[in-house]
């Protein structure tokens, strides 16, 4: 038999997810405690809109990929220009 939601009821997270913790990306940040500048970075990386539902383990990654990531946005530490580390043109350093 299946329940009755009255208004107001809020459905049981795990409800329609198997109990897999499938949650707005909102519960996801209040539960975390993600602080607001973070959790708009995160949207905006993810492309995820208001009240997208997604398991908690997505979130929670979504987060540690952004916090890890480096500030200039450069990916496995290579350049933003893609320049590599010039070799002096007179010999020097060059171990000969």
């Amino acid at each position: 038999m299946s329940k009755k939601i009255e208004k107001g009821d809020k459905p049981d997270p795990g409800e329609n997810a198997g109990g897999k913790g499938i949650l707005t990306i909102e519960e996801h940040k209040e539960n975390l405690g993600i602080s607001a500048p973070v959790f708009a970075a995160v949207m905006q990386t993810q492309k995820w809109g208001s009240g997208k539902r997604v398991p908690e383990a997505d979130f929670k990654k979504a987060v540690d990929d952004f916090l890890g990531a480096p500030m200039d946005g450069a990916k496995n530490n290579v350049p933003v220009s893609g320049a590599q580390e010039e070799k002096p043109e007179d010999g020097s350093g060059g171990g000969e």
